[in-house]
């Protein structure tokens, strides 16, 4: 019976790394989708939902992620342990915009939070985040590639309320 739980864990502890390690190979690879609005418009669109107003507020604190504009047509995101990627919009081919949301580098090692830690808990800190390190485990890759993911249909959603309007 111990043999079996000791299996249990091992394959928990497996299939953990590599679910992480494809959730930082689509973060990576990130996402990409066409939009029939120009350019100015769909930037104005991310504008609104994530850099400007309470809302835009409200959602970078609730997801730990926050956008920030740079130049005409781009936009830094970030968290808040250091993952880094970007959003970029570009004419479409003939007509219309193409987004293409990427990460460009991921935190990897345990939550910074976790770091601090005095007495014996500062030993398991270490341990965990020496652990992390040699296993390559990037605890917001998934947050990166969910924010991804759903970047388009908030982004086309925003778009039509702003033609709406």
């Amino acid at each position: 019976m111990t043999t079996f739980i000791v299996l249990l864990i091992i394959a928990a502890i497996v299939g953990g790394v590599v679910w992480n390690h494809r959730n930082k190979s689509a973060a990576a690879q990130g996402v990409e989708f066409h939009l029939p609005e120009p350019p100015q418009e769909v930037t104005a669109a991310i504008a609104a939902l994530y850099c400007q107003g309470a809302k835009a507020g409200l959602r970078s604190v609730v997801s730990r992620i926050s956008v920030t504009p740079v130049g005409q047509t781009g936009f830094n995101v970030s968290t808040k342990i250091g993952d880094e990627g970007q959003i970029e919009v570009h004419p479409g081919n003939g007509s219309g915009s193409v987004v293409r949301a990427s990460t460009s580098s991921l935190y990897i090692g345990s939550h910074p939070k976790s770091h601090f830690r005095t007495g014996s808990l500062a030993i398991g800190a270490a341990i965990t985040n020496a652990l992390y390190r040699v296993l390559g485990i990037a605890p917001y890759a998934a947050k990166m590639k969910r924010f991804q993911n759903g970047l388009e249909n908030k982004v086309a959603r925003q778009v039509g309320r702003q033609v709406g309007s």
